[in-house]
């Protein structure tokens, strides 16, 4: 099939001129600002004043900016250890069987439907609350005085307050990520650890933490992206403006290009630039370091199989590659329609290389593929059958370059095998169906002789 490069053109170009506007121009602004000094965000260029290097130079230098930093590296560190560490636990008693398992994961979500500011105000009204509070409820129900006159409010135990009601709200969403993740993984390997012996930890540390690899980056990734734009709830435990257990870069940036009373001096669309580059960029590069673990394919083998598994994300990757090839070695002697049982679903062809042997339902069920000076073979599926068993055999010569070698003291008929005694001089040809047989046996010698064998029957025969 051919591809029209002007529909191609057409179709992409709104996608790309929305992106430059809305993506790409934006970002190129903001990294020039940050070597001018710029009073109003607004201001037309002829009004900047270049300044190098001097936004960051000052951010570095001033107190406030590195105690932003400090914070927000502590809510990334401290929060995401809570967060992850809660939703994996979640996650795993969510999968594990357990009854009214929706109505527990539609409660854990909630918060994530509520807003931000609602959330956090009954935070802050009924729950730190220092004189009707539920934690001071509490203290006082279990005769916990410190529990009861700990001041969640105060100053210096501000920070604390905001991690655990920010942490509070972020555990669901990250909870079902994980959930996914692990209703994924197939039972096979739980019911062959639990028949190996395998505890519940055992099955998690060994089967379900190692499988969940790609995920949990998922995770730590979405977290440090929100983590990074950390704002309006900073704003709603601020009790005053610029407070140190509080403020973040966000926050530091939004005063520095609008103004904060009498925390700011000047305003500086220019430094507020800067700020925006310093976080997003450090979070950018962990985005990177992540997609080049992952490859973004569901079979790390994918390269080596030709073919990979369409999870959705690769929609709009051109899938032309779906002729079958007329003959092939895998099934020179097959007689019989493929069965490939409970097969993989939705897999397609990366390129024209890829020996497509059989393909139905807009999907690949088995082909070859040539890779460096190996080979490979992908079988969707392979329930036990004589002709499956033959299939399986073909492959693993195919797959070694050793074709030929499949010749010696073999039978044509998937259904028949032979044994060769060659130190006796005698064969044994086999018949292991319930039904009479005829079947060509190859010597390896360029040899050949029929032999016809009843249902379930052995025959001894001399080599000829």
């Amino acid at each position: 099939m051919k591809k029209n490069k002007t529909m191609i053109v057409v179709f992409l170009a709104p996608a790309v001129i929305m992106f430059c506007i809305i993506f790409l121009y934006p970002i190129v602004r903001t990294i020039a600002m940050s070597f001018f000094k710029i009073e109003g965000v607004t201001d037309s260029m002829s009004r900047w004043q270049f300044s190098g290097l001097a936004n960051y130079i000052k951010l570095f230098n001033t107190e406030l900016f590195r105690i932003s930093m400090w914070n927000i590296f502590r809510i990334w560190l401290f929060g995401g250890i809570l967060v992850m560490g809660l939703a994996l636990l979640f996650a795993a008693i969510l999968t594990s069987g357990i009854r009214f398992k929706n109505a527990f994961r539609a409660i854990i979500y909630m918060p994530n439907v509520v807003s931000a500011v609602a959330l956090a105000t009954m935070w802050l009204q009924y729950v730190f609350s220092p004189k009707f509070g539920l934690f001071k409820a509490a203290g006082e129900l279990l005769h916990w005085e410190w529990l009861a006159k700990f001041q969640w409010l105060d100053p210096s135990h501000l920070f604390v307050a905001l991690l655990i009601a920010y942490c509070f709200g972020m555990v669901g969403y990250h909870m079902l990520i994980f959930a996914s993740g692990i209703e994924r993984i197939g039972m096979d390997y739980y019911e062959a650890a639990t028949l190996d012996g395998a505890s519940r930890v055992q099955q998690f540390r060994y089967i379900t933490l190692p499988l969940l690899k790609g995920v949990t980056k998922t995770n730590i990734t979405m977290w440090s992206i929100s983590s990074a734009g950390f704002f309006l709830w900073s704003q709603l435990f601020s009790m005053v403006v610029s407070n140190t257990q509080t403020i973040t870069p966000v926050v530091y940036m939004y005063q520095n290009i609008f103004g904060a009373g009498n925390s700011m001096t000047e305003r500086n669309a220019g430094i507020g630039a800067a700020v925006g580059v310093l976080p997003v960029s450090n979070t950018k590069l962990f985005v990177y370091k992540r997609q080049v673990y992952q490859n973004g394919q569901f079979f790390q083998l994918a390269d080596v199989f030709g073919v990979d598994k369409e999870l959705g994300f690769t929609l709009s990757t051109d899938k032309y590659f779906t002729e079958t090839l007329e003959r092939h070695y895998l099934t020179e002697d097959r007689t019989e329609a493929f069965d490939f049982g409970e097969s993989m679903k939705n897999i397609y062809a990366l390129g024209a290389d890829t020996e497509i042997v059989e393909y139905s339902n807009h999907e690949i069920h088995l082909a070859a593929h040539c890779y460096g000076k190996g080979r490979s073979v992908y079988i969707a599926g392979l329930p036990y059958s004589c002709a499956n068993t033959r299939l399986l055999l073909r492959s693993l010569y195919y797959a070694a370059g050793e074709e030929e070698k499949l010749y010696r003291w073999y039978a044509d008929n998937p259904n028949c095998e032979v044994h060769a005694y060659p130190e006796a001089g005698i064969c044994a040809v086999l018949n292991n169906s319930k039904t009479g047989q005829n079947t060509m046996v190859y010597d390896g010698n360029g040899k050949t002789k029929k032999v016809i064998l009843e249902a379930g029957a052995i025959r001894w025969e001399t080599i000829w």
